[in-house]
């Protein structure tokens, strides 16, 4: 019976391989399209371009990061609750066996 309580252990470990994808995926695009550059007025009145931080873009990555990491979790919470309920009903069928 030890096939039927690690049945979904395969799924946990798809999940955090996509959850790490998602992440690395996440930080590649921060640094890609995080920053921008604007044209300002200085203090002398000249235009100079400054490098300035794009907010929507990192936050974006970082809520998905955090999603991803938040599916892995919940995978693994899930598989453990499967598991304990397999060990659960098989403790029940062997003190059923060595009632009767």
């Amino acid at each position: 019976m030890e096939g039927l309580r690690n049945k979904w252990r395969w799924m946990v470990t798809l999940a955090w391989l996509v959850a790490a994808a998602s992440v690395i995926a996440s930080v590649w695009i921060g640094f890609q399209f995080g920053t921008y550059q604007a044209v300002e007025l200085n203090s002398q009145f000249q235009n100079e371009t400054v490098t300035k931080l794009n907010m929507a873009v990192i936050m974006g990555c970082v809520v998905q990061s955090a999603a991803s990491v938040l599916l892995g979790v919940m995978f693994t919470v899930l598989n453990d609750i499967y598991m304990n309920s397999v060990d659960i009903y098989l403790q029940n069928q062997m003190a059923i066996r060595n009632k009767t």
